[in-house]
């Protein structure tokens, strides 16, 4: 973890130096603990690298995450607690029979995103977005469903005086994850 960490920071630092105008390269960290409908505590590590190509009025992403979650392992980052249509709640690939907290990391969903300006006018503009996450994260490990992702959007934009003010209406398809009755 402590590698991942400072690989992170020196990417960071040293994106000023190799960027262009159209490109950037970013990170950040979401940490989450909760219950998750469950009775036992889990803890989710979130660590995307997003690189981003900008050009005129199309824009390109693609987010590299690292995962890290602890808990019984019932809990997929993104999704909750996963469960079987029996009723059993599946975690780590298998039924949870117990409440041993376990830890696991890694890779998470890979997501391509494409984004085009469609109108950019005095104080209104609108974008429209595509994603896929790619099921790249290890199902077995808890840290995915092993399935893509599917989603569009559009995001509305007006200036009002010295605020903007923004709506976003979208759609997404998810894939069906990993488990059966």
């Amino acid at each position: 973890m402590k590698k991942l960490l400072v690989v992170l920071t020196m990417l960071v630092i040293t994106v000023p130096a190799v960027a262009e105008e159209q490109f950037s390269l970013g990170t950040g960290f979401d940490f989450s603990s909760g219950k998750y409908g469950g009775s036992t505590t889990t803890e989710i590590l979130y660590i995307p690298v997003t690189g981003k190509y900008e050009s005129d009025n199309l824009t390109l992403k693609l987010t590299v995450p690292y995962i890290s979650v602890t808990g019984t392992g019932y809990v997929v980052p993104g999704v909750g607690p996963l469960s079987m249509s029996n009723g059993t709640t599946m975690g780590m690939g298998n039924p949870v029979t117990s409440t041993k907290s376990t830890s696991n990391s890694g890779l998470g969903d890979v997501t391509a995103s494409v984004g085009y300006n469609v109108y950019d006018g005095d104080t209104i503009s609108f974008d429209l977005f595509g994603n896929v996450k790619f099921g790249t994260a290890d199902v077995n490990k808890g840290l995915g469903t092993g399935k893509n992702d599917y989603s569009a959007q559009l995001d509305g934009y007006y200036s009002l005086n010295s605020a903007t003010l923004f709506a976003t209406a979208g759609y997404k398809i998810m894939g069906r994850p990993l488990v059966s009755s």
